[in-house]
């Protein structure tokens, strides 16, 4: 079959690049002057001041059994400057869900989760928090607070992860990590405010240029030069927070957006931040954070994300070290469980 695509390919391949060159002529000139007003053209400075970054991150691997869902999340912080990048804090889980619905959410909350808070914890040792991701997406969805109980509140304030992940009832286990995430989220941007940095590599919102492109693939098409888009202020969607008073900050909070391409030719990133800021703020997060890039990406965050993901040959480990137990400690144990 794949030769009759070929010749396909063959036959239609002026009439299939001149669809491409119509796609990028009718961007151009439908794009081309909102581009001129929100791009503006800047070259970093070094930072007088060398700063500090903190950067967490987190991985998450799920696999399905017939005797449960084994799950493995971890997350990471660490702490560096341009010259060095050195662990601060980490922490993980490894365990079994029953067979259910959810167990690969409940598994990425759980990991957002650890993430949240290690950067509560860690987050006082830089005057940057880098964050992965974007804010909007952490927030998660709104929880029906009315059927959560006083004592299941007050096991998401002390952040008793262990006790949540031990709950029986599936979905009362997902209401909690998804409140517990947005408790530590208010908890982080209360904490160090204007600091928290949440980077996202990826994005697929299209406010800016409204076409069926996100703005990151106009932005990385019709740009090329260091600069940055004159951010935007946008509030927190009051239908994701759920009614709790503990959550009244999140719920009234303002943050600002901006692109950004920290040296010529690199890939432009997102970036969230609380509060309202203006271009010269927008500079100086730029300046600072172009000391530590590596190709137009900060190194403390790029570091941590290779550091927490679950490689297939650390999944294949996991699963074989697991199998050899039930082998090892129960002999009646049917192979078909695993």
């Amino acid at each position: 079959m794949i030769g009759k695509i070929y010749d396909m390919l063959i036959q239609n391949r002026q009439q299939l690049k001149d669809q491409i060159y119509d796609i990028a002529r009718y961007l151009e000139k439908e794009i081309g002057e909102k581009i001129s007003n929100v791009w503006i053209e800047y070259e970093p400075n070094s930072s007088s001041n060398e700063k500090k970054f903190v950067a967490v991150d987190g991985g998450s691997f799920t696999k399905a059994m017939r005797i449960g869902i084994i799950y493995t999340v971890d997350a990471e912080a660490v702490r560096g400057d341009k010259e060095k990048v050195e662990i601060i804090n980490e922490d993980g889980r490894i365990g079994i869900f029953k067979p259910g619905n959810d167990a690969k959410e409940r598994a990425n909350l759980l990991m957002e989760v650890l993430e949240l808070k290690l950067a509560l914890e860690s987050g006082k040792l830089g005057d940057y928090l880098l964050l992965d991701g974007s804010l909007t997406n952490k927030i998660g969805k709104k929880i029906n607070t009315e059927k959560i109980s006083k004592e299941e509140l007050n096991i998401v304030e002390s952040i008793d992860i262990d006790k949540i992940i031990s709950i029986k009832n599936e979905e009362k286990m997902r209401e909690l990590l998804q409140l517990l995430n947005q408790f530590l989220i208010t908890r982080v941007l209360e904490e160090y405010d204007g600091n928290v940095l949440w980077i996202s590599k990826t994005s697929r919102s299209r406010e800016l240029f409204s076409t069926d492109y996100s703005d990151i693939t106009v932005l990385e098409l019709f740009t090329n030069s260091s600069g940055f888009t004159k951010p935007y202020i946008k509030t927190i969607n009051q239908e994701k927070v759920s009614d709790v008073y503990e959550l009244e900050f999140l719920r009234k909070m303002e943050y600002s957006v901006f692109y950004t391409r920290l040296g010529k030719g690199n890939k432009i990133i997102k970036i969230e931040i609380a509060g309202r800021i203006d271009e010269s703020i927008a500079k100086e997060i730029i300046d600072d954070l172009s000391e530590v890039a590596i190709k137009g990406y900060p190194f403390p965050l790029l570091k941590v994300h290779m550091d927490v993901r679950i490689s297939q040959n650390d999944r294949k480990r996991i699963i074989k070290l697991l199998g050899s137990k039930i082998h090892k400690d129960i002999e009646w144990w049917p192979s078909q469980f695993y």
